[in-house]
């Protein structure tokens, strides 16, 4: 029958668009090597996975490549590395951005998974952190400014940065875009931690006008993001404006946890075709099997025609670690959360994910468009009511069966980051970060004979990401 034929065609013709998914269990011997600290072991699981016919990182994938290999390496302490790679990572995420704004409305009728992967923004804006990082260890404290100025850029553009592709999307629906849900909004616009960070660099190179500013911006980032921001504003800031003569002071910064990463969610959305839809069996069945797979599954009971949405969702990962110490010289000092880092990259993924919403909404409504299009034509035509349905009910089923959330992500960023400042005599110390979970220590950094100078930049970290 010629519907037959006409979800057949449409059925192959979106195959075509279709990619598989990077299951995340390619990661598992990274993973385990991160676990337990052995960076180096890490780095080269990542070298001789890339050596093989199934790359864990395929050429798609190269902006999560150089993040989570240039990440890695900041762990190992390889700075030079790092710096490198996380270079090239920004580079093309800046690449990707400037095809995304020249495409054509054709670019995102194709699912993600096809695509190159652009990174979000989260990834975009953190990477500057590390860079900075890197930076002041290849003795450039000025280039470490240069990354945080370029990171505070990004927020700035952050909450309209997706306004014209989300207009597109609408467009291309038509009438039916009516329904469509409102964008989410962006409530955070800074980081504390890199306004932290431009603080003692700015003072460190002499300029503590900017470095007050920095300081003072910090109570503005928590007050304006109470949601992000729900501990208090470290009581310790306001004294690295005031380092006394003859003093110097010693900042201790230290990462812990694992960054969110994505899982895919199927959202139910009202339907307004009559024949474009799914058998109730086939619901059931997919939320049995999405629900064995740890996949979210939304509404699955609901009534009256639908169309499913696949869509990326953060899902973060719970850390052991409660409590972080900073042991200088046998005297012991809690460090505070300055940035639920974790929490931040949720909030400025809103900004793309109201996109992504939109284009899937769209992508799918113009898929079972055309099919309720050859429905409502067999229909005139006289053909039986029950086949129109089981045909157009067969062709969503192939359509859905195209679908997948994008859940690429970079992997290895740390979920918060902690700090504090400490006023010393200048002098050489043995430092000791002890992360706790509970009354256990669970990890150690020893640094010893660290240097404290005064009128420097003194600057320790450590990291655990258990």
């Amino acid at each position: 029958m010629k519907l037959w034929r006409n979800v057949l065609v449409l059925a192959a013709g979106s195959l075509v668009l279709f990619a598989c998914a990077t299951k995340p269990d390619v990661y598992k011997d990274i993973d385990d090597n991160i676990g337990v600290e052995a960076y180096d072991n890490a780095l080269g699981t990542i070298a001789a996975s890339q050596e093989g016919k199934k790359p864990v990182y395929p050429d798609k994938n190269l902006i999560m490549y150089y993040l989570d290999k240039g990440i890695i390496e900041y762990y190992a302490g390889k700075f030079s590395e790092s710096a490198t790679d996380l270079d090239e990572a920004e580079r093309l995420i800046e690449e990707a951005r400037t095809k995304s704004v020249t495409a054509e409305i054709t670019s995102f009728i194709a699912n993600d998974n096809t695509k190159d992967y652009a990174g979000e923004d989260y990834e975009d804006l953190y990477t500057n952190v590390f860079s900075a990082l890197n930076y002041y260890h290849n003795g450039d404290v000025e280039g470490a400014g240069v990354e945080i100025r370029q990171m505070s850029e990004k927020f700035a553009v952050l909450e309209n940065k997706y306004t014209a592709d989300n207009d597109k999307a609408r467009e291309s629906l038509g009438s039916n875009q009516s329904d469509l849900p409102p964008a989410k909004p962006v409530n955070v616009s800074d980081s504390a931690l890199g306004r932290y960070l431009s603080a003692i660099i700015y003072r460190s190179v002499g300029q503590p006008d900017s470095a007050r500013i920095d300081i003072e911006a910090i109570s503005g980032v928590y007050a304006k993001a109470p949601n992000v921001f729900t501990q208090p504003v470290p009581a310790w800031i306001n004294e690295e404006l005031d380092v006394p003569a003859g003093q110097a002071r010693l900042n201790v910064l230290a990462f812990a946890g694992l960054s969110p990463v994505k899982e895919e969610v199927i959202e139910m959305w009202p339907s307004i075709f009559r024949y474009a839809t799914y058998l109730p069996s086939y619901l059931r069945s997919l939320e049995k099997t999405q629900q064995a797979h740890g996949v979210i599954f939304e509404a699955a009971t609901a009534v009256g025609n639908t169309i499913l949405l696949h869509l990326p969702s953060l899902v973060s990962r719970p850390s052991v670690i409660d409590r972080i110490e900073v042991d200088i010289d046998g005297t012991k000092t809690n460090l505070d959360l300055l940035e639920d880092m974790g929490a931040v990259m949720t909030e400025t993924f809103n900004a793309r994910y109201s996109s992504t919403r939109i284009k899937t909404i769209a992508r799918t409504v113009i898929k079972g468009l055309a099919l309720e299009t050859a429905a409502q034509i067999a229909a005139q035509s006289g053909q039986p009511e029950l086949v129109i349905k089981a045909a157009a009910m067969a062709g969503m089923v192939a359509f859905d069966k195209t679908e997948s959330a994008d859940i690429r992500s970079a992997r290895y960023f740390p979920g918060k980051a902690y700090a504090g400042g400490i006023t010393l005599a200048p002098g050489t110390y043995n430092v000791t970060i002890n992360y706790y979970s509970g009354g256990s220590v669970v990890y150690s950094a020893a640094r010893e004979n660290v240097q404290v100078a005064a009128g420097k930049l003194n600057l320790v970290e450590a990291v655990s990401l258990k």
